[in-house]
């Protein structure tokens, strides 16, 4: 049977045929409107020069559209817990962004050297939601060294800067769509006669009253300078952000009344006033009922993420060696990123109850800190070579992966991994050994479940040799689940010419991994091949400056 109802209640369905062909549609007629204004003044003391920016700018995006169509009666498959409807887009709120922002910078000599300064703050709210944040930013740089106070550095400064910034929820995390979760409470089936498909929908709201927006504070700090033709800058920077937006499980648990009708043909099932009705010959019965109860896990919005970068990042610069009239731009970066749950989450394991014929499934709560951790150590050098002759220009890149890892962990809030295996004595090892690649399986303990009665348990150790309370864990589903991969190097090559006809008009040929350096690695946890460089391809670009 399709389930039709918008709202709660019993509903009397269509039964889907046994085959059938369901096509959908998404219909999206998106507008926005966007407006800035800026000034700004600027003022000198002396030495020392003032320049102040502020402004104010606003976004509306909305959508008239239909959204996602399809035809009741023949709907898509859901890979879901709960159901869908149809939904039209310009049912959705309109989106206003507003946002007010100033920002100051200050130039002060000190003796030989320099100072710079910028400061800004900027607020900004969205509706609907009334979701706001204040975002402060500082940038210094000082240049200790020059021309004027030494004979060596034509420049070096020291930079520092300091940033907050936040992520307002979108459209989808504020208006998303309800749940639908309909159980079967009489399904009979007789086409000769009459066939009835009883369906109790529930409707919940997946909205967030306690989302807020994601919140990220950046530190760097870095060295620049400059020798002759040559210049580095060298930044480190730490970033986390709390409260990521993600969509999480939540539990939830439907009490719905089952309808019992006798098996056979001709018993003209009846929905009458809240109550089922069948036939015996002539005699009208009513059908005998139970309560029971569907377990259900359903997504909802939530600040649910940390995600931590940290790395340091550097660019060389040598200017144009004349010989050869080339340029070089040697740029990269060592990357860590890092990024785990802060919430406990929902897991429906199921179960079903071979004596009542029944559902039995429980939801189990499983901790947070659930992580993923990536590192990246890559290099790209850009020859630039100039041919006056031909006004042409050639940039050749070669681009370079050194090293690239990823694993899994799952650990509290104060470091210690959650991961255990069993070792030959029974007894449970948390240590590193439990990262190798084994046959044996890995298991993390939930902190608690809930029973389809509503009542919530905390976990206890002695449940892990109970038949079905063991089964609550979870289980790593291959051997290889928390090894750290680690892939060798790779290099592709790109290739950029620019013709210049005249002063208005460039023509550009690209050609990205130009030698078709498609090499396959061996992952050290899968044994499967990865192909690491990105597919050739080539374009051209035409500029005509007006």
């Amino acid at each position: 049977a399709y389930p039709t109802s918008y709202v709660d209640g019993v509903f009397e369905e269509n039964y889907l045929p046994g085959v059938y062909y369901s096509e959908y549609t998404t219909d999206g007629k998106p507008y926005n409107f966007f407006a800035k204004i800026k000034g700004s003044l600027n003022r000198q003391f002396g030495n020392t020069v003032n320049s102040l920016v502020g402004g104010f700018d606003m976004a509306v995006n909305g959508n008239n559209g239909e959204g996602l169509q399809y035809d009741l009666s023949t709907p898509p498959m859901s890979t879901l817990e709960s159901s869908i409807r149809p939904r039209a887009q310009k049912d959705l709120p309109v989106l206003h962004n507003y946002a007010l922002f100033v920002e100051d910078k200050l130039i002060q000599p000190i003796g030989k050297t320099v100072l710079t300064a910028q400061a800004g703050v900027r607020f900004s709210q969205i509706q609907p939601g009334n979701y706001s944040s204040v975002e402060p930013r500082l940038n210094t740089s000082w240049e200790i060294l020059n021309k004027e106070n030494n004979h060596l550095f034509d420049r070096l400064s020291i930079n520092f800067g300091y940033g907050v910034s936040a992520k307002m929820p979108t459209l989808s995390y504020i208006a998303p769509d309800k749940a639908y979760f309909d159980n079967i409470s009489v399904n009979y089936y007789d086409p000769d006669n009459s066939s009835m498909a009883l369906i109790t929908t529930k409707v919940l709201d997946t909205t967030n009253p306690e989302l807020k927006p994601a919140r990220s504070t950046k530190n760097e700090i870095g060295l620049s300078f400059e020798v002759k033709k040559v210049s580095v800058s060298i930044t480190g920077f730490y970033e986390k952000l709390k409260d990521g937006l993600t969509y999480s499980y939540a539990p939830y648990l439907a009490p719905y009344r089952r309808y019992a009708i006798p098996a056979g043909k001709g018993k003209r099932p009846e929905f009458d006033n809240g109550e089922v009705y069948y036939y015996e010959g002539e005699d009208r019965l009513q059908a005998a009922s139970e309560m029971d109860t569907a377990v259900y896990t359903y997504m909802t919005p939530a600040n649910n993420q940390t995600l931590i970068k940290k790395g340091l990042e550097y660019v060389i610069q040598i200017g144009q060696i004349k010989s050869i009239r080339t340029s070089f731009v040697i740029d990269g970066a060592w990357l860590f990123e890092e990024s785990y749950k802060t919430s406990p989450s929902y897991v429906k394991r199921f179960f079903y109850d071979n004596i009542k014929g029944k559902d039995d499934s429980y939801i189990t709560i499983m901790p947070a800190g659930e992580k993923k951790i990536r590192q990246r150590l890559n290099t790209n050098i850009r020859m630039i070579t100039h041919i006056p002759e031909l006004k042409m220009i050639i940039s050749f890149t070669p681009q370079i992966i050194w090293n690239q890892r990823e694993k899994e962990r799952w650990e509290d809030k104060e470091g210690n991994s959650l991961v255990y295996y069993y070792n030959d004595n029974g007894e449970r090892v948390y240590d590193a050994s439990a990262f190798q690649d084994m046959e044996t399986a890995r298991y993390v303990d939930p902190i608690g479940f809930i029973s389809k009665n509503g009542q919530e348990y905390a976990w206890k150790q002695e449940y892990e040799g109970h038949s079905k309370y063991s089964r609550f864990r979870n289980t790593n589903t291959y051997s290889y689940e928390y090894v750290e991969e680690s892939l060798p190097p790779a290099v592709q090559f790109n290739l950029r010419l620019t013709k210049e006809f005249s002063r208005k008009l460039n023509i550009s040929f690209m050609a990205n991994n130009f030698l078709k350096m498609n090499p396959s690695h061996k992952s050290n946890r899968t044994s499967e091949y990865k192909r690491r460089n990105t597919e050739f391809y080539f374009g051209a670009e035409i500029q005509y400056k007006f």
